[in-house]
Formats: structure tokens, C-alpha cells, sequence
């Protein structure tokens, strides 16, 4: 039998996981911002793909938040909640330093 978890377990991970995308998206652009001049275009470029990682950041997190006001979630199921925000972080990240990179180097 599995486990199951209570929707407002599972509120509070998202919220954390929330909080951590926001300061990770915040971090890497003050970092990108530093590398690169605020009004350069390779810093502009970063405005799409920082907007795109925080919608689909906001999007998944209200769609977790929906789907367990209504139903409740395995503990197995639980434990694969973050795996969809650390790709994302991971994506924002690379993107932000192959740029920074084809900037200076270039």
C-alpha cells in the first residue's frame, strides 16, 4: 500500500521550490548583468529565456498546486517533484553562461 501525501505537504515543497527557482533565475542574472554590460545585446538576448524559465517555473508549480486540491499524492511521487525545476535551473544556467561565454569571446 502506498503512502499518500496531504495537499498541504506538497504546498509548502512547491512554494520551497518556488523561492530556490527564484533566487537561482535572480543569481545568474545579476552574474550575467555583471559580465556583461546591462545595455549590451548579449545580455538583452537573456531577457526571452529568463521570462520563458520563470513561466514554465510559475506554470508547473500552479499546475502541482491544482492538481493536489484535489487529489492526494504518493510519497514515490513526491520524491520526483523537484526533477522538472532542477532541468529548468539547469537549462537557465547553461544558456546564461554559454552566453556570457560567446560574448567575451567574441
Amino acid at each position: 500500500m502506498d503512502l499518500m501525501v496531504s495537499g498541504d505537504v506538497v504546498l509548502i515543497e512547491v512554494l520551497i521550490y518556488w523561492l530556490i527557482s527564484a533566487v537561482v533565475i535572480i543569481a545568474t542574472d545579476l552574474y550575467a548583468k555583471k559580465k556583461l554590460r546591462k545595455d549590451s545585446l548579449g545580455y538583452l538576448s537573456l531577457r526571452i529565456p529568463k521570462f520563458v524559465t520563470a513561466a514554465i517555473i510559475s506554470a508547473f508549480s500552479i499546475a502541482i498546486v491544482l492538481y493536489t486540491n484535489w487529489n492526494y499524492i504518493s510519497v514515490q511521487t513526491m520524491s520526483f517533484l523537484g526533477v522538472p525545476y532542477l532541468g529548468i535551473w539547469f537549462y537557465y544556467i547553461v544558456l546564461n553562461f554559454r552566453r556570457i561565454r560567446a560574448e567575451r569571446g567574441g
